[in-house]
């Protein structure tokens, strides 16, 4: 007979055990937690042996000199050269990336002054003193601007 209020049921007079409300006894429950704490240990171990490396011959290391620490080699600068504004776009490109940069892009703006194909300016500026390997992207002319 249930008791109100408990999600468990009275034992019965005539010997049968405390049960929740799902109807697997206590027993019943920690037997199926055990199984499969097993399942899941026996499936780590399987694993575990599956991925393990074969065991080789060991070996001891015969010195013990110490290796200075190592550092990453410090970038080498160079300055972005300036004869390359006034230049063509095919020549400026070719001596950037002689020198070591890589140029990314190449951006074309309209000038009066300046004939179209000819490079007007460098971002990063020229002259500016910065990395090998810097990404440089080209001002290039495109002529004057059109009504």
């Amino acid at each position: 007979m249930p008791v109100s209020g408990s999600d468990f049921e009275a034992p019965a007079a005539r010997g049968r055990t405390r049960t929740d409300r799902s109807g697997i006894g206590s027993a019943a429950r920690t037997v199926v937690i055990a199984l499969a704490l097993v399942v899941v240990g026996l499936g780590a171990f399987l694993v575990g042996r599956a991925t393990a490396p074969s065991a080789g011959p060991v070996t001891t290391p015969t010195s013990t000199a110490t290796l200075p620490p190592t550092s990453a080699p410090a970038a080498v600068e160079v300055v972005i050269p300036r004869s390359i504004v006034r230049e063509s776009e095919k020549a400026a490109k070719v001596q950037l990336r002689s020198d070591g940069f890589m140029v990314r892009a190449v951006v074309h703006w309209a000038s009066d002054i300046i004939p179209s194909g000819v490079v007007m300016d460098t971002v990063p500026a020229p002259g500016s003193l910065v990395p090998r390997g810097t990404a440089v992207y080209l001002v290039v002319s495109s002529g004057p601007k059109r009504p």
